[in-house]
């Protein structure tokens, strides 16, 4: 009875340290596939909707100095515009097994602000908008300069104001209102890799209010994370979706070996993502408060701690003992 009380404390010990019951968000070992939702509008500065054209009148809820676009005029995407939304984990995966789903209070959400630094092809046929690296100033003053994401754990809640353009403040202080988790941006080589992330989306800007956007991002941490970060060290790696600009790894896996991490043609980082972005599905396309939606999966592959290994071992050995027992 000893020997099987040392095994089951051992299987405790380790199942606790895994984490079977965390605060929001809980991470598994290996891959895991993150399910988020986001909301976002492209803004134009006022001073370049007077040079441009193409704005909605600014209303209340808007940033200080910033309209809208109008999403019903084709081509009106330009060089300075900003994509500003916020986002919230809806799940994770390890493997087929959902290992986090969000409740009021803990809850894992995000706000982002990507500025449209190039439109390459010269035509509207799906040509390729590379998005920034972060903005100087953001217009609702919660990025840090270079940062293109700020996360939050333990958010108490996420809402989609039904009031107005005056809700989408409010949206955004809910969805920023949490623990800070880290502050993500694709231009930072991560320890031991050459090449940096990136930030683009192809799409028809013709038809803009169409379901044609398809937005690829691999993003690193930019600082260190934050007092809510828990999900360990992370392993870097590539997404096998994404060709264009982040390269492909040797063998065409994930996780990217030490060969990749030299290749400057191969993108290794921390969180990779690739999302289809189309008109919001909350209200007519154009009403408030946010116009834009995606529903796309990001990946990150923790790397086991050794205290985890160490126990699980424990635990294995353990039971290793109680079987030879009952044998005797």
């Amino acid at each position: 009875m000893k020997l099987l009380r040392t095994g089951l404390t051992a299987v405790a010990l380790a199942l606790s340290f895994t984490g079977v019951s965390q605060a929001a968000p809980v991470w598994a070992s290996g891959t895991n596939l993150v399910k988020y939702i986001n909301y976002e509008n492209e803004y134009r500065s006022t001073a370049n909707c007077i040079l441009l054209g193409g704005c909605l009148a600014s209303v209340t809820g808007d940033p200080a100095l910033y309209q809208r676009i109008d999403p019903t005029i084709g081509g009106n995407t330009a060089i300075g515009d900003l994509f500003i939304g916020i986002l919230s984990l809806t799940s994770t995966f390890s493997g087929l097994s959902q290992i986090y789903f969000p409740t009021p209070g803990n809850l894992m959400t995000g706000y982002f602000v990507q500025q449209v630094q190039s439109i390459a092809g010269g035509t509207l046929l799906n040509p390729s908008v590379t998005l920034g690296l972060g903005v100087t100033a953001d217009p609702f003053g919660i990025l840090v300069p270079g940062a293109m994401f700020a996360l939050y754990s333990n958010t108490p809640t996420f809402t989609i104001g039904a009031g107005g353009a005056t809700s989408i403040t409010q949206d955004v202080l809910n969805a920023t209102a949490g623990t800070k988790w880290a502050n993500l941006a694709p231009g930072v080589n991560p320890p031991g890799s050459v090449a940096n992330g990136y930030a683009y989306t192809v799409t028809n800007t013709g038809v803009i209010n169409s379901s044609n956007t398809n937005s690829f991002t691999a993003l690193n941490f930019f600082g260190l994370p934050g007092p809510g970060y828990n999900a360990g060290k992370l392993n870097l790696i590539n997404d096998p979706g994404e060709a264009n600009v982040g390269g492909t790894t040797a063998s065409g896996s994930l996780i990217c070996s030490a060969a990749d991490l030299l290749n400057p043609a191969v993108s290794c980082t921390s969180f990779t993502a690739e999302s289809k972005i189309q008109p919001t599905t909350l209200v007519p396309f154009g009403s408030q408060p946010w116009m834009f939606e995606s529903q796309d999966p990001v990946l990150l592959s923790k790397i086991p701690e050794p205290g985890s290994l160490a126990l699980m071992g424990i635990a294995l050995a353990g039971l290793g003992m109680v079987r030879r027992r009952k044998s005797a």
